[in-house]
């Protein structure tokens, strides 16, 4: 009897539970700070450029046999990367869009400073090279 006594006042103290705006506050805080980092590193537009060069040149030129990259970087795929390549800048995160043949396509996302570059570029690039 001693024991379910015990339990029931344990369960009965104020200060057992915290209030319930502390947790809540806590997260806000923390949302915002996830949301101002995100807005801080968000990725410019050159950094999106760089990313797809990066992509292209990956995929045309061979690897550099010390394996520090690729061999030097394809002459065509910096007026290609200009005419072809837009971004749209959300504040939060950005998107890299890539226009050819009168279509237009988001190839790419840039979040938290990197910009990831889908494998549907590898593909239409593989695609076209076989051709």
């Amino acid at each position: 009897m001693r024991d379910i006594k015990e339990i029931e006042k344990r369960y009965k103290d104020p200060n057992r539970i915290p209030t319930k705006g502390s947790h809540l506050l806590k997260k806000r805080y923390l949302l915002f700070i996830v949301l101002l980092i995100a807005f801080i590193t968000n990725p410019d537009e050159e950094k999106h450029r760089e990313a797809v060069k990066h992509k292209i040149n990956s995929i045309v030129l061979p690897p550099d046999p010390s394996g520090s990259g690729y061999v030097g970087h394809h002459p065509s795929v910096d007026p290609l990367v200009n005419n072809h390549i837009s971004v749209n800048n959300y504040f939060l995160f950005s998107t890299t869009k890539a226009f050819w043949n009168n279509e237009e396509a988001t190839i790419g996302l840039g979040i938290f400073g990197h910009v990831f570059i889908s494998d549907m570029v590898d593909k239409a690039i593989n695609r076209r090279l076989n051709n």
